[in-house]
């Protein structure tokens, strides 16, 4: 069975743009269609439904502004339709574009919470460190861990002697 991931947060903290990925169809029909367009134009026609605006919108998902004028092309071409064309103010929804725009955010939603299942996933670091270090280290650490892995389990203890074989034989993560 393929790998299959979602992300589409966008976080000012970093330079990766959002992303979909879905692979590992089982039937041969699903896998044929799925693999014929790119989830990342999902993403793409989210942001150009929202903000009208072929550099905006690039901007929002990280692509630079030609790119999100072939990611446009594409959605084009795959649904058949002009979706966005110019108005007197900016980019306007085609009507197939404004029932795409309802039916979009439902659909990303799900496609995130088949893959984010972070109420299921549960993982624990084992660090050897000794007390006084851990005492100036994980008090700026625990709350970026809280945010960015809510289900991260910590667990420290001054595991200094042999530290390296248990490192080397899995049963320790951090030394």
């Amino acid at each position: 069975m393929g790998e299959l991931s979602c992300s589409r947060q966008i976080s000012s903290n970093t330079r990766e743009r959002p992303r979909l990925i879905v692979e590992g169809a089982r039937a041969p029909r699903q896998q044929q269609m799925l693999a014929s367009i790119d989830l990342n134009l999902l993403l793409s026609l989210e942001a150009l439904l929202e903000h009208r605006n072929v550099t905006h919108a690039a901007r929002h998902v990280r692509l630079s502004q030609p790119s999100m004028s072939r990611a446009l092309t594409r959605l084009r071409g795959i649904f058949n339709d002009d979706l966005l064309v110019c108005g007197s103010s900016g980019l306007v929804p085609t009507p197939q574009a404004e029932r795409l725009a309802r039916m979009l955010p439902p659909v990303l939603d799900a496609l995130c919470g088949m893959v984010n299942r972070q109420g299921e996933w549960r993982s624990k670091t084992i660090m050897a460190i000794p007390d006084h270090q851990a005492l100036i280290l994980l008090p700026p650490l625990l709350p970026l861990l809280r945010e960015h892995a809510p289900n991260l389990d910590i667990v420290t203890g001054s595991f200094l002697t042999g530290a390296l074989r248990r490192l080397e034989q899995g049963e320790i993560d951090l030394a």
